[in-house]
């Protein structure tokens, strides 16, 4: 539970549980941008606020059997494999699907 304190200047200190290396990475990330990690903190309190959702986003890794589909894909792709040709109109496009 957060513990909120006001203060004279008009800012409040707000008291976080989180991991040891999870501040640490913080602290040096903050740190290498040129900021403290409060105006990290701060800016992600005021985003919470206006949107009134929390976004986790993470950078994705594809499984390997999808990395190898999507390159066997690419190779057929460049070799003219596998490749439907244009339609004008949805019923050739059907037409081609299911003969």
């Amino acid at each position: 539970m957060s513990k909120i304190t006001k203060t004279k200047n008009r800012t409040a200190i707000v008291n976080i549980k989180t991991d040891p290396v999870t501040k640490r990475q913080a602290q040096s990330v903050a740190r290498a941008l040129g900021v403290p990690l409060s105006l990290v903190l701060n800016e992600s309190l005021k985003r919470f606020v206006r949107e009134k959702r929390i976004v986790f986003e993470a950078e994705g890794e594809l499984r390997p059997e999808v990395g190898k589909a999507i390159l066997k894909a690419s190779e057929d792709y460049k070799k003219g494999k596998d490749i439907s040709p244009s339609f004008s109109n949805w019923e050739d496009a059907m037409t081609w699907l299911n003969s």
